[in-house]
């Protein structure tokens, strides 16, 4: 839904912007969003831990991902755009 709301847009909504400027000083407070991205970062963690049980417990041909490769911080993700939701 929101690709298609997105579809062939080359410029940002201006007021929507504007808003978003002042709702955060111009991006320097962007402490309500850091706090929703940590949220879903557990909530991901959480959803990995489940499954990597389900698979532990549903045979024995489960393998455990090395450390490396499991997701546990937001800085394991490269951020590419924001979709502020309101």
């Amino acid at each position: 839904m929101f690709r298609l709301l997105c579809s062939g847009k080359t410029v940002p909504y201006e007021a929507l912007c504007r808003l978003f400027d002042e709702q955060t000083n111009n991006g320097s407070n962007m402490s309500h969003y850091n706090e929703l991205l940590k949220k879903s970062v557990v909530a991901i963690v959480s959803t990995f831990k489940k499954k990597t049980l389900y698979h532990l417990l549903s045979g024995r041909n489960a393998i455990l991902p090395d450390k490396q490769s499991q997701v546990s911080e937001t800085t394991d993700f490269e951020l590419i755009t924001w979709l502020v939701i309101k």
